[in-house]
């Protein structure tokens, strides 16, 4: 797989046998000959009160010399490209993921028990994979036992050595006389964290 960004544009390109997969992404145009399949692939929910959700897979596969597929990207993004070794693994809000080697596998991953639990993607490798980040992106690389806390509207991904848990910082803002604590997401290293620069809150 090779690609190449034009503006709002993610153009990828496939040599004959090549495949990619792709969730909920919305196809542009396509040069050459390509087979298209769908279907829903099943979920690794780790929390018992997951909301209910779909995982619906798209995959395009070459079935000509070279085939062109274009995507169209979500206003002002970051695309990241990583390399995913073998059984590397990585942990992804729902939407970040733009193109995948189908290769790799994607499950459903619901990160933790809480009221209304952020729906996550997880992706295995190996594989070469394409991220979007809306806003723009900040990576950490955390070395053991360091630590960084994030709003969770703002945490897009991270791979599986990180351990991740909630947090309250106390003596936030008054209102209506009422001190508020503010809960954050505390994320451990070793590992990488990737954020965005835009909120996405639920």
């Amino acid at each position: 797989m090779k690609f190449e960004l034009k503006e709002s544009l993610l153009e990828v390109q496939l040599l004959v046998g090549e495949a990619i997969s792709t969730e909920g992404r919305q196809m542009a145009w396509i040069q050459g000959e390509v087979e298209l399949q769908t279907g829903i692939r099943g979920s690794i929910d780790l929390a018992e009160d997951a909301a209910e959700d779909t995982l619906f897979l798209s995959t395009f596969i070459c079935r000509t010399e070279v085939a062109r597929i274009g995507f169209g990207l979500k206003g002002m993004v970051d695309v990241v490209e990583y390399d995913l070794k073998q059984g590397e693994e990585l942990i992804a809000r729902k939407g970040v993921l733009l193109v995948v080697d189908a290769s790799a596998k994607i499950d459903k991953f619901s990160k933790m028990r809480s009221e209304n639990p952020d729906i996550y993607r997880r992706v295995v490798g190996p594989g070469l994979s394409l991220w979007e980040f809306p806003g723009g992106v900040r990576e950490f690389a955390l070395e053991q036992d360091e630590e960084v806390l994030v709003d969770p509207a703002y945490l897009a991904m991270h791979d599986m050595s990180i351990r991740i848990d909630r947090v309250r910082m106390h003596g936030g803002k008054k209102e209506l006389g009422v001190r508020k604590d503010l809960s954050m997401t505390r994320l451990r290293g070793p590992g990488k964290v990737w954020l965005q620069n835009l909120r996405e809150d639920g």
